[in-house]
């Protein structure tokens, strides 16, 4: 959509991951001083209850049904945002399909287990194949030392799926913030959470063309 620079979060397969990258991202987004709304189509609206804790700190968080996307995409476009991020469903149902078909990029978080890895491959098929959108599997809750993860991404690679360079360790910092309403930057600004989704941020935002504009705070 023009205007607005559209990420998607999906996966097949419950706890990956999806909201807490779509709010790191987004808090990350603001603080480069992009205009930005989180979007959450999933029905449990834990994003959206994580930005009611905000007291109105960006980014704007909007309780959502597929049915609705275009309008509010339209409005946000409309009020100068620059970016809107999509968490989603466990489902690679209704929702999850529209999220993906106006994403300009999707982001499919996966924890390196059978199940995640099993999952993954449905997500990515409907990214690619059915809406024709480029996907990249985000390896997340990633043990700090391990051959688990080496090995998941060998067999996703191997099966044609791209996988970001960026990988998320399963940390603390990650939920520790969530009772308050905060990202991991935010929570512990100068710790490896903090690093790491920061670093999965630039790398994202180079993928659709964002460019920063500012420091927004600490």
């Amino acid at each position: 959509m023009e205007g607005v620079k559209i990420i998607s979060v999906i996966c097949q397969k419950g706890g990956a991951g999806k909201t807490t990258i779509a709010t790191n991202l987004a808090v990350l987004s603001e603080r480069a001083g992009h205009p930005t709304v989180l979007l959450d189509l999933d029905p449990q609206a834990t994003a959206a209850k994580w930005g009611d804790k905000r007291g109105g700190s960006p980014p704007d968080v909007v309780a959502a049904q597929a049915g609705r996307l275009a309008r509010l995409l339209d409005d946000a476009r409309r009020q100068g945002a620059e970016l809107a991020i999509i968490d989603t469903a466990p489902a690679a149902d209704t929702a999850a399909l529209e999220a993906t078909k106006v994403a300009d990029l999707v982001l499919v978080p996966c924890q390196p287990s059978d199940f995640d890895l099993g999952a993954v491959g449905a997500t990515v098929r409907l990214a690619e194949q059915v809406a024709g959108k480029p996907a990249w599997v985000v390896m997340n809750a990633i043990p700090p030392t391990s051959k688990i993860t080496e090995e998941a991404i060998a067999v996703l690679t191997g099966a044609g799926v791209q996988v970001a360079p960026v990988r998320l360790v399963r940390r603390l910092d990650f939920v520790n913030g969530l009772p308050e309403g905060q990202a991991a930057v935010e929570w512990h600004p100068h710790g490896k959470a903090a690093q790491e989704i920061t670093r999965l941020w630039e790398w994202t935002a180079a993928k659709i063309g964002l460019k920063e504009h500012a420091h927004v705070g600490e």
